[in-house]
């Protein structure tokens, strides 16, 4: 009944046509399958070359380490530094910095300033601290 339909349709010749694409496909296919496992050889003859390289590699930097370990496995530290405080270098509390605004610029820079992630997570307190802070500089 099919292939009466097929014949009396015009569409008998569909059918061998999709037969011979498919078996078209399956060549391609059947290709490049055959092109990426020779690629894949490839990779895998370079990525054994490229671990041989690695062990090298890490092999002279242990030695290297051990040799700087031995160096340094008889010296004692010299020295520590740390800041001074004394006569010229006073340790005291910190005052922050206030620059006179107007309400309109505080609100101006509030706004501003809450919405960079390096502010937006600022409790009152210490953003009022920012706000006082800043101040105006004029460029060209």
């Amino acid at each position: 009944m099919i292939q009466w339909l097929q014949k009396l349709s015009g569409k008998n010749n569909s059918n061998s046509m999709e037969k011979e694409e498919l078996i078209n496909l399956r060549k391609e296919m059947a290709r490049h399958k055959k092109k990426f496992a020779e690629h894949d050889e490839d990779v895998a003859i370079n990525s054994d070359n490229e671990d041989e390289d690695n062990d090298e590699e890490q092999d002279q930097v242990d030695k290297l380490h051990e040799m700087k370990l031995k160096f340094n496995a008889g010296k004692i530290r010299d020295s520590v530094s740390s800041e001074v405080y004394g006569k010229f270098n006073q340790k005291k509390e910190f005052v922050a910095k206030v620059v006179s605004k107007s309400s309109t610029q505080r609100r101006r820079i509030q706004e501003r300033i809450t919405q960079s992630f390096l502010f937006s997570q600022l409790d009152e307190k210490d953003l009022n601290t920012v706000i006082d802070a800043m101040e105006e500089k004029k460029v060209r």
